[in-house]
């Protein structure tokens, strides 16, 4: 049996795949309590997610952004990379300092055909 070509929108239904399964698993996630969800959080999703958008970052009709803390993602020279702290969220509203101190790690890798902000273009 000769096995059949893949088709050209098969990264994007992979990734609308693991989107349905990442929604899923969220709504499973606000049924339990915030810190067992974290004890059983996994990086599976998070580095498939970060193939796809390295694998389809050079498309010119795709602008990805990819969401994360620092040090979780080593993506191309190409990408740019903006630090960003949380103001506010979950983690500011308990006593533990792990919201806090996640809150300046945050980062957004932006692939090479993202649009530049428009502070940027006024420059």
């Amino acid at each position: 049996m000769t096995p059949q070509p893949e088709s050209p929108n098969a990264d994007l239904d992979r990734l609308d795949a693991l989107l349905e399964a990442y929604k899923r698993r969220e709504l499973l996630a606000y049924a339990s309590a915030r810190d067992t969800v974290y004890a059983q959080d996994s990086m599976f999703l998070a580095h498939e997610v970060r193939e796809w958008a390295i694998r389809n970052g050079d498309n010119p009709l795709l602008r990805i952004a990819l969401c994360g803390y620092e040090g979780e993602h080593e993506m191309p020279a190409s990408w740019a990379c903006v630090a960003w702290k949380a103001n506010g969220g979950y983690g500011n509203q308990s006593g533990s300092t792990r919201g806090r101190e996640n809150a300046t790690k945050e980062r957004i890798w932006l692939s090479p055909h993202c649009l530049p902000a428009a502070s940027e273009v006024a420059a």
